[in-house]
């Protein structure tokens, strides 16, 4: 009886370091495609819209494969506390310590970008808004037509300077012409 009851916890010793090598090697599968859909996805080329459908599904069965882990762990501490095992309240006390530990900051995450998100998006089509984006494309607009009359102006200024195109200080005249207006190039177009 002696030599069965110390083959067991070799036997669960063995079981427990085979279970944290595939653990281990799995973890470290994973960290090595997401690292690769990192480099994929950081020279553009639109990853992200072909492989929507998969990248879904893998985050679905990645979710459900954690919330197995996390029930199967709660399932655990169930039946340890049953039982009467010693450190059981303990235990979920600690348990319970870590989960709010971890869910209420991402909770307070996720409600204050939701808020964001949805009151910046509330926003674009708020009528102040709407107005204020009218008014300022008519000033666009406004400004715009005043450069482009003004640039016209002063091209039919600088045309009737000119006088005769074909006449031999049309090039020197026409320099100056172009530092006068401030423009980079000056050309002349026949009718």
């Amino acid at each position: 009886m002696s030599t069965a009851s110390a083959s067991r916890p070799h036997r669960s010793r063995n079981a427990l370091r085979w279970a944290w090598g595939v653990a281990l090697v799995a973890a470290t599968g994973v960290a090595l495609v997401l690292t690769f859909v990192l480099a994929l996805v950081a020279r553009g080329g639109g990853f992200y819209e072909r492989h929507f459908g998969w990248l879904f599904w893998a985050n679905a069965a990645i979710g459900a494969l954690l919330l197995a882990v996390v029930g199967l762990a709660v399932v655990r501490l169930a039946l340890r506390l049953r039982r009467g095992k010693f450190g059981s309240r303990l235990l979920i006390k600690l348990a319970g310590i870590f989960a709010l530990v971890g869910l209420l900051p991402g909770m307070v995450i996720y409600t204050v970008s939701y808020q964001f998100v949805t009151r910046s998006i509330e926003a674009w089509f708020d009528e102040r808004v709407a107005s204020a984006l009218d008014a300022g494309l008519g000033l666009g607009r406004s400004v715009l037509d005043t450069l482009a009359a003004d640039v016209e102006a002063k091209t039919r200024l600088a045309a009737e300077r000119l006088g005769d195109p074909r006449s031999v200080l049309a090039a020197l005249t026409l320099e100056r012409l172009r530092e006068q207006l401030g423009a980079s190039e000056v050309a002349i177009v026949a009718d």
